[in-house]
């Protein structure tokens, strides 16, 4: 019997919960697979804790809601130290498709290329096209 193993480029994205929400992991506990054409028939492995030393201790994360315009900034509460990792950000408003059941709607929006983001906050654009109304933004970005 053969073994196929996928490369890290095709899994899905892992999402880090919140201490206390079921299933957490400590970030302590986690390992970063780096993987490239050139490494042959494996990827490499890096601990969480050896990337910048804290850890992924520090994060800013909110849930935006009210919004009044399509061009949305956001300032972090206090600065990272580095450019963190992008763990969440979603745009998006819940729809009813039937009396009392809705589903979710991911909404279209847009980046500035690489300067987007930095230790500082981030800014993205909401496609004009949708309506403000009833949107959410949720985001959590990482400092490693």
């Amino acid at each position: 019997m053969a073994l196929t193993q996928k490369r890290i480029r095709e899994l899905d994205t892992y999402i880090q919960l919140d201490v206390g929400d079921s299933g957490y992991i400590a970030p302590t506990a986690l390992f970063v697979a780096l993987d490239s054409a050139d490494y042959g028939s494996e990827p490499k492995k890096y601990a969480i804790p050896n990337i910048g030393g804290s850890g992924g201790a520090a994060y800013q994360s909110d849930s935006l809601t009210g919004l009044s315009d399509w061009l949305v900034s956001v300032t972090f509460d206090t600065a990272f130290d580095a450019k963190p990792l992008v763990v969440l950000l979603n745009v998006y408003r819940y729809f009813e498709y039937e009396a009392g059941r809705f589903t979710r709607e991911n909404v279209n929006f847009y980046l500035s290329g690489s300067t987007w983001y930095n230790t500082t906050g981030f800014t993205i654009t909401i496609d004009d096209g949708e309506s403000l109304t009833g949107l959410y933004i949720d985001y959590k970005f990482e400092e490693l």
